[in-house]
């Protein structure tokens, strides 16, 4: 996962997405309350292949089945 691009998570939550090559920072994660589930929002003027997309896609869904398995389990 994630050949070009990183996962940074943040001290306050949440992970900022980074281009590996050059450090810039693309987007970040975040909780979205409303939905109940991890989101992606990208900086304005970004292209994404469908690679990248598809490993934003994986993290997100990581996060969320992660976050599913802790409420089930409390």
């Amino acid at each position: 996962m994630a050949n070009f691009i990183a996962f940074e998570k943040q001290t306050l939550g949440g992970y900022l997405i980074v281009n590996k090559k050059y450090g810039e920072l693309l987007g970040d994660v975040t909780w979205y309350k409303p939905w109940r589930q991890w989101v992606a929002e990208f900086k304005d003027g970004g292209v994404w292949s469908a690679g990248c997309l598809a490993d934003v896609q994986a993290f997100l869904i990581q996060l969320n089945t992660n976050k599913r398995k802790e409420a089930c389990d409390e």
